[in-house]
């Protein structure tokens, strides 16, 4: 079903039952895909991508695949790239990325993106901000392939679930001294230890803000780590852009439309 539409960018919503299994098609065009509700198993040759709820997945032009809906099926919303973005994916190496690129940050601007789907160019912005995202989120993942202490970082980093740590606990846990993980870090992934840190905890408040909808976000800023609400909503405003209230308000949108559908 289409819910709205702009000259370079076709947004849908698509609904798949549980244990539902599309056979082995292709996309013409680019697209990116969030997960709203289930998940589902992407096969793209003998690589298999699990896209879990609020992780966002590009698949470039050409891209041939089969999916399989979990045993909550699947309710996803998509926006497709005409052909006039080709030229922007071949310049970020979009256009034959290597590789599958899944992004564990962006649900705000796939948001942003459906909050304004009736404004065209906005809409296109926030796609190309996530097409940025993408081209990260390979450099990320390249990087992690190529460097096992910088991995084993940031495996204890999510591992933490909120917990305090220091720089000597997660060089310890890399295996490397401390000042050269803080060095080669930076360099390598583009962001601190520490900001990185925070981007997991920010990622880790939108998924309970989604599986939990209930909870105030005193408990959602407490089981993410942080010290407070306060403290959540100035970190999410730091690094979102936006407030954790306007995050839940979509989220809540979306639940909507894809009830009424």
């Amino acid at each position: 079903m289409v819910t709205g539409a702009a000259p370079r960018v076709r947004l849908s919503r698509t609904v798949h039952a549980p244990g539902q299994s599309l056979p082995t098609h292709e996309h013409r065009n680019a697209y990116l895909s969030i997960v709203i509700e289930g998940d589902y198993l992407e096969q793209v040759g003998k690589r298999a991508v699990h896209c879990e709820p609020l992780q966002i997945r590009f698949h470039p032009p050409g891209e041939i695949h089969e999916n399989h809906f979990g045993v909550r099926g699947g309710r996803v919303l998509n926006f497709e790239l005409d052909e006039t973005w080709d030229v922007e994916l071949d310049a970020l190496g979009l256009a034959d990325p290597k590789g599958d690129l899944l992004l564990h940050g962006g649900a705000e601007l796939a948001f942003q993106a459906w909050r304004n789907r009736h404004q065209p160019l906005l809409v296109e912005e926030s796609v190309a901000r996530l097409l940025h995202r993408a081209r990260d989120a390979g450099r990320e993942t390249r990087t992690q392939a190529a460097h096992a202490g910088i991995r084993k970082a940031i495996a204890y980093l999510r591992d933490s679930e909120g917990g305090a740590f220091s720089l000597f606990d997660i060089a310890a846990a890399a295996g490397l001294h401390a000042t050269h993980l803080a060095r080669i870090f930076r360099r390598r992934m583009g962001s601190t230890l520490g900001a990185y840190a925070r981007r997991i905890r920010i990622e880790r408040a939108l998924g309970h803000m989604h599986a939990h909808p209930e909870w105030s976000l005193s408990r959602v800023a407490v089981e993410a780590g942080f010290t407070d609400h306060p403290h959540l909503t100035r970190e999410y405003q730091r690094f979102v852009g936006v407030a954790p209230s306007r995050l839940r308000r979509d989220l809540a949108s979306l639940r909507v439309a894809f009830s009424a559908r």
